[in-house]
């Protein structure tokens, strides 16, 4: 499963619009998609895998190492460089699962297609 977010030019403020998806052509089309829109600055896609916490005993994304940067180009289209390494986030732009929520749920519930990636949200 892949997680992706929209970040604008104040990547501090959080990101403009998140979603999943089953697979990472359909993660990197949704999130070329909200790349157009002009709040947008950066794309960051994560690989991640479904795991239980065992402190509260419910679902938990945990990422699986893999993570690509999305950024438009001069001509229009978008640039994706992947970076693998150790899991953590420490280097990397990190957003809680619960941002992810709503979009989750419409892959649960057989919404979100490879060929209809799952709508945008933009975070609470």
């Amino acid at each position: 499963m892949y997680l992706w977010a929209l970040f604008g030019y104040e990547v501090t403020a959080g990101p403009v619009a998140v979603g999943a998806s089953l697979s990472l052509p359909g993660a990197m089309r949704a999130a070329e998609g909200s790349l157009s829109d002009p709040r947008g600055f950066v794309a960051a896609i994560k690989e991640v895998a479904l795991r239980l916490n065992v402190a509260g005993l419910d679902d938990r994304y945990t990422e699986s190492g893999g993570r690509w940067l999305g950024r438009r180009t001069r001509s229009g289209g978008v640039r994706w460089d992947y970076r693998h390494g150790d899991p953590d986030l420490s280097g990397m732009y990190c957003i809680p699962d619960s941002v992810y929520r709503e979009a989750l749920a419409e892959l649960r519930s057989g919404s979100g297609t490879e060929d209809q990636p799952p709508s945008r949200h933009a975070p609470r």
